[in-house]
């Protein structure tokens, strides 16, 4: 993840980050994947997140990295209100394993689904929100050039129905002779 995402600004909790915004300076690069994925591109872009209203953001803060929301309902490290105020007792007993869940810095990422409903969260707690769409996309392989359009709901959705760019390449390199013998 950290190597995936460590380089790009920070987005405060409650701000909704940038549709465009120019590199910070390249050298600060830390490794070869984020040089490969930004050496086209001088501008970052979509590194926007949606921004849940304050109940569910007050939520993220008791969720740390590597665990979910099941994880603090079922050891009470959450309060009832904040998790009454939207989930019945009966819905917390069926709620999937992977909502609600922070990233680990030093980790390989969960699947990247449609981030907001999954509610992928930004390893750094003090950001305290969400993955941004560029990060979702940093992690699926995208190049930074790659721009998103539509609602942000909508940008979310396409990173998340995505085959990685470096998957798909993989998986070409490898058919590509048995297309090439078959013509």
């Amino acid at each position: 993840v950290r190597d995936a995402i460590g380089d790009l600004p920070p987005i405060k909790s409650g701000h909704s980050g940038w549709e465009e915004i120019d590199y910070p300076e390249k050298e600060n690069y830390q490794n070869e994947y984020v040089a490969m994925l930004s050496k086209e591109s001088s501008k970052i872009f979509n590194h926007q997140v949606h921004v849940p209203e304050e109940t569910v953001r007050a939520r993220f803060k008791y969720i740390d990295r590597g665990s979910g929301l099941k994880d603090i309902w079922e050891k009470n490290k959450i309060s009832e209100e904040l998790i009454l105020n939207t989930y019945s007792p009966e819905t917390r007993k069926k709620i999937h394993t992977n909502i609600y869940r922070r990233l680990e810095w030093d980790e390989p990422s969960w699947t990247i689904t449609h981030v907001r409903k999954a509610v992928l969260l930004h390893p750094d707690k003090r950001q305290g929100r969400l993955l941004s769409v560029r990060e979702a996309a940093r992690i699926q392989s995208f190049m930074d050039w790659y721009r998103f359009h539509g609602s942000l709901t909508q940008q979310y959705q396409q990173v998340a129905d995505a085959v990685p760019p470096l998957l798909a390449k993989q998986i070409a390199v490898h058919i590509a002779p048995f297309l090439q013998a078959s013509a």
